[in-house]
């Protein structure tokens, strides 16, 4: 198989969804490996999004970033280090 063409290229895209999907519904939560919007499909809830949504995208990750650095910003912390992460757990309050 020719691998420049853009048949190859749509089956090893087809092949690189199928086994993301795999991975997402593979059960538990871990908000790192994305998420599929769900729905209702003959009395049962299946996937019935496309696309892959992962929380780097998200609004609310967003927010809180910027919060958390106004919250280091607005205390007495030390100048160099990681000791400003103490005060906001920024990544316990998005997940």
């Amino acid at each position: 198989m020719n691998t420049r063409g853009r048949k190859y290229r749509r089956v090893i895209g087809q092949h690189k969804k199928k086994r993301l999907m795999a991975i997402i519904n593979r059960g538990g939560y871990n908000p790192a490996r994305g998420c599929v919007d769900w729905g209702m499909v003959d009395g049962q809830w299946q996937p019935v999004g496309k696309h892959i949504k992962y929380p780097k995208n998200s609004n609310q990750q967003s927010f809180y970033k910027r919060h958390s650095n106004k919250v280091a910003r607005r205390n007495e912390l030390p100048k160099k280090g990681n000791g400003y992460r103490k005060h906001f757990d920024y990544w316990w309050t998005l997940y």
